[in-house]
Formats: structure tokens, C-alpha cells, sequence
């Protein structure tokens, strides 16, 4: 622990994660993880992101989150086609790839160069930016850029309160526009960080925070969005529009 507070105290911005560490050892309270630590993880990642998350984890969320969506449309019968769709955390662009057919436009930010310069390789979204994704909502919310599609495959699991960003998400969503996005399962009536460091979040509480945000879940289904360590991951898949 006197390890973990003396990395802290070395590095004030935590690109070690300090901080998360000593969260799961009781020693801090829950707090949102360190941007510098999740930019470096990632960075650090990003090359080898695609092969360790599908072929070792068995990842599933973009998978998941486009069957949900597909779901959704077919309910209504009408055809899967987006004007503007925006990839919160698009890391390499595995969500991106699943949903590039039916977008006009699609746009992808993450707060890791590294993951960015992956899935530029792919050639598969019409901008890509860097940025920390509530910055980047307030600034389209500002410019009055409106998304019928905001999605968000395994991201949320690295953000303890749900509530800004669903409120942010809420100011660019259009009219009719969905929410789509992953979170892993928890029981608890906080966010609680895991011991794989990411939050577990429990449906009161995400249902709670959508309302709050004027938000309302059309879907939210149990899946297992990956395997690791040879267990699956249990979590949800939600889709949301407004109220």
C-alpha cells in the first residue's frame, strides 16, 4: 500500500494506475480512474488489441451491441440505416466495423492515440478524433451536432458515474436517435471497481441514471460479453433513446 501512495505521490497524473490499486485495497474511495492511466494502458495495447480481445478473450460487445440494435429496427419495422452514428471509445474500431454499412457518417473518438492510429489503418470512419469523451460531447452538444446513433462497446466499464456522460450522450442524441452500450454486470448500488480494474455497475443504478438523464432503456439484456481467465464476463446490453 506505501508503494502504491508513493507511485502516486511520483506521478501525480497515475499513468500507473496507482490510484486504482489502492481503491480495490480499500485504501481510497471510489473515484473515476486516472485519464493518464487509461491513455497509457491502451497506447501500450493498441497493437495487439484486436488479436488478444478476439481470438484470446473471445470479445463479443460489438457483436452483441449491433444484434440489440438490429433488434430494435426490426421490432419497427424499418431499415437499419443511421444519417450520423457516433463510436464513443472506438479503440480500434471493432464496433465501428460492425456498424459501418448502415451509417452515412460515422465518427469515432477514444482517449488513446495509440488505439486511434489502429483504426485509422482501417479506413472505416469518416473522422477520428483523440480526445476525453465528455469533452468531446460538450463541444458537439456546443456546436449543435446531433447523432442518431451514439454507441459505446466495453467503455463504460472504465467510468464510475454513469450520470455526466449519460447527460452529455442526451445533448447529441437526435430526437429518435439510440444509445447503445455495454456495461459489465454488478449487484451493488455504486459502481464498484473490479479486481480486472474496470467498474461493475448494477441495473438500479443505470436505470436510475438514464432517467436522471431523460433517457429510457428499450433493451437491456443479460450477455456475456467476454471471457477471461477462463470465466465468462457476465454484463448487459442496453439501448436507450429519450423519454
Amino acid at each position: 500500500m506505501a508503494a502504491y501512495r508513493k507511485a502516486r505521490a511520483a506521478d501525480p497524473q497515475d499513468r500507473h494506475g496507482a490510484l486504482p490499486c489502492l481503491i480495490r485495497l480499500g485504501a481510497a474511495e471510489t473515484a473515476e480512474l486516472p485519464s493518464a492511466y487509461i491513455r497509457s494502458l491502451f497506447d501500450q495495447y493498441a497493437p495487439a488489441f484486436d488479436t488478444a480481445l478476439v481470438e484470446g478473450l473471445d470479445y463479443r460487445a460489438p457483436a452483441l451491441l449491433f444484434e440489440a440494435v438490429r433488434d430494435v429496427f426490426r421490432r419497427a419495422a424499418k431499415p437499419l440505416r443511421f444519417a450520423s452514428a457516433l463510436d464513443l471509445g472506438c479503440g480500434t474500431g471493432l464496433a465501428g466495423e460492425k456498424f459501418r454499412p448502415t451509417a452515412d457518417h460515422l465518427c469515432g473518438v477514444d482517449l488513446s492515440a495509440g488505439m486511434i492510429a489502429q483504426a485509422r489503418k482501417k479506413a472505416i470512419y469518416d473522422r477520428l478524433q483523440v480526445g476525453d469523451l465528455l469533452e468531446f460531447l460538450a463541444a458537439e452538444g456546443a456546436a449543435g451536432n446531433r447523432c442518431d446513433l451514439v454507441m459505446a462497446a466495453d467503455v463504460l466499464v472504465y467510468v464510475a458515474a454513469l450520470g455526466p456522460i449519460f447527460s452529455a450522450v442526451a445533448r447529441v442524441l437526435s430526437g429518435d436517435g439510440l444509445f447503445a452500450f455495454t456495461l459489465e454486470s454488478g449487484i451493488a448500488a455504486a459502481p464498484v471497481l473490479k479486481e480486472s480494474l474496470r467498474f461493475a455497475h448494477g441495473r438500479r443504478y443505470v436505470s436510475a441514471a438514464l432517467s436522471a438523464a431523460g433517457l429510457a432503456p428499450l433493451t437491456m439484456r443479460e450477455a456475456t460479453l467476454r471471457t477471461e481467465k477462463g470465466e465468462p464476463v457476465p454484463g448487459f446490453v442496453v439501448i436507450a433513446r429519450h423519454v
